[in-house]
């Protein structure tokens, strides 16, 4: 698989505008995304705000937009997207680890999310239809490293979650695409989750990953090597 160096990387991205949507694991997609673009070990402050980034010496635009549930504020910004004059080229965007925690890995829980997942749909199909957009297919925890009021997020959960987005997103059928290379990376560097829940550094390289699956931006054939 071809990889990225930065100025490459800023020119398959010239003109396009990029979002990151969701919680803290879709965070740190977002700042290997901007490290590639920018050989530099960019780190913002916080990681729980928006973020507008211009790639300097690029007319790049990437945005990480800070949304941990599927909820009134992830609904209303899917439809400012929708209404923009301009849309992003692409987006990728997930979540379902604060969900999983804040309903104790409940019944009820995964019922709502797999529910309102279902109503944004639509909105990211009409989104789909000026870029591309990805649903991000969580990678596994490695529950042993975890917080005590981590607990509740299980690979067990993980695993419904994802299916539940499958099926709300309809997936396969729609324009919707799932990006899977995070969870292929997690399954294959378990032991280098530290905190238990975001990938090593090493692991958040696969950026160069997401520059190949953004294929409007970059056409570049993803390949199922291992990351090793």
């Amino acid at each position: 698989m071809h990889s990225y160096s930065s100025t490459e990387a800023k020119a398959c991205l010239a003109g396009k505008q990029v979002a990151f949507i969701g919680d803290s694991r879709i965070w740190h997609l977002f700042i290997s995304f901007i490290r590639i673009l920018t050989a530099t070990n960019y780190t913002p402050a916080w990681r729980h705000v928006d973020i507008n980034y211009k790639i300097s010496d690029s007319t790049a635009q990437v945005n990480f937009l800070w949304n941990p549930k599927p909820n009134a504020d992830m609904t209303k910004r899917l439809a400012s997207l929708t209404q923009a004059p301009v849309k992003p080229d692409a987006i990728i965007i997930g979540v379902a680890a604060w969900v999983i925690e804040g309903t104790k890995g409940s019944a009820e829980g995964l019922r709502q999310y797999k529910d309102k997942l279902t109503s944004m749909a639509g909105a990211l199909e009409r989104l789909a239809q000026d870029g591309d957009v990805y649903w991000h297919i969580q990678e596994p925890v490695r529950w042993s490293a975890l917080k005590p009021f981590q607990k509740n997020i299980t690979n067990k959960q993980i695993d419904l979650y994802n299916e539940a987005a499958t099926g709300a997103l309809n997936i396969g059928s729609s324009r919707i695409k799932a990006f899977e290379v995070s969870r292929r990376a997690g399954l294959e560097s378990m032991a280098e989750i530290a905190d238990g829940l975001h990938m090593a550094p090493r692991v958040r390289d696969l950026v160069s990953k997401i520059l190949s699956l953004t294929t409007s931006l970059c056409r570049v054939c993803v390949s199922h090597e291992k990351l090793n």
